[in-house]
């Protein structure tokens, strides 16, 4: 079959002495036996490939005679059509009739050469299946002898859980010019201005919410600042115009003695720096913005109870733990005091 595809459609070769390896490989070693698979492997292999392009070759030869034959059929009617409008013996019936035997010629000669072609592409095909076949056998004997090769035990892989990073909140900002931007809040506590809202406000809304968290809270002053960035809808949820309901609570900067109006910054006043609920408890801005992300939903909910109750019940649970561990002590001093010491019978 290889000898065939090879030499097809060629001229015939002087013939050449090769090293024929056998099948079965009898009384060989295991070296000699792997060298001689791997040559009849890639022989097979270009061999199929000579075949497949051979294969390709014939039925587009074929498909292009029985082409040319459809046509000199078509043409033989259409001058059998035309001879029988004219008379017999007529000239142009005799012309016609010349042309006829012409195509009919041509047409027992095409006949022939698909005979021929179909028989060509039986035979390329049939070869053309034994050699997948082979091809098939071959690969198959490959994956058994990895399959017996390669017999290990597959250790376990354990999973990777990455170390889950707190999710910070991404502002999204429109940039615009100066004039026409929004305002950042700033809360003072332990002498440091620290931003309060999440993403920038209007005028009003700035002040109402720096206004709440200082009433709120034990911080006293705050501050706003304008951005470059287009004032958006209020995240933290405040009370709508709280700054102008409360602003007899707060005032300006003093410099040099002298109150300045209140701007961009409002301090509480000393009347009301604890008047509020919240201010009595001596709660920090931190913990009471944090209130605010809760009932957004940008931060879970707190487990540990809040106030001095939590401080008291902790405080009690230390105390009674250290008397039973005194309590311990002293008994057992006392046992072994009383083993040293002679009893009074024996006196």
């Amino acid at each position: 079959v290889l000898r065939r595809l090879k030499n097809a459609g060629k001229p015939k070769p002087k013939p050449v002495v090769k090293e024929k390896v056998p099948l079965a490989f009898p009384k060989l070693p295991l070296e000699v036996k792997e060298v001689g698979r791997v040559r009849f492997r890639q022989e097979v292999i270009e061999a199929s490939k000579l075949a497949n392009q051979e294969v390709s070759k014939l039925k587009q030869s074929f498909s292009e005679k029985q082409r040319f034959r459809n046509e000199l059929r078509t043409q033989q009617l259409q001058i059998q059509k035309q001879r029988a409008r004219f008379p017999l013996f007529s000239v142009q019936s005799q012309q016609i009739l010349k042309q006829q035997q012409i195509i009919q010629q041509k047409l027992v000669v095409s006949q022939t050469e698909l005979q021929q072609s179909q028989l060509q592409l039986q035979t390329f095909s049939q070869q053309f299946k034994q050699l997948q076949r082979l091809k098939q056998n071959e690969l198959q004997r490959i994956t058994q002898r990895e399959k017996i090769r390669e017999k290990l035990v597959e250790i376990p892989k354990i999973p990777f859980v990455p170390l889950v990073e707190k999710v910070k909140l991404k502002r999204k900002l429109i940039k615009v010019a100066l004039k026409k931007g929004g305002y950042d809040v700033f809360v003072k506590s332990k002498g440091v201005f620290k931003r309060v809202n999440i993403n920038p406000l209007g005028k009003k809304k700035a002040h109402d919410l720096g206004s709440w968290l200082v009433d709120r809270s034990t911080a006293r002053t705050w501050k706003r600042k304008q951005v470059p960035f287009k004032a958006q809808k209020p995240i933290l949820k405040v009370p709508s115009a709280y700054f102008k309901k409360t602003r007899i609570k707060y005032r300006g900067r003093k410099i040099k003695g002298k109150v300045q109006p209140l701007k961009n910054l409002g301090i509480e006043k000393r009347k009301f720096a604890i008047d509020t609920k919240r201010e009595k408890q001596q709660l920090s801005a931190a913990r009471v913005r944090a209130e605010l992300l809760r009932k957004v939903g940008l931060k879970k909910p707190r487990k540990i109870p809040l106030g001095l109750k939590a401080t008291k019940l902790i405080k009690f649970k230390r105390q009674w733990q250290k008397k039973n561990s005194l309590k311990e002590t002293r008994t057992w001093w006392i046992d072994l005091l009383e083993e040293d010491l002679p009893k009074q019978e024996d006196v």
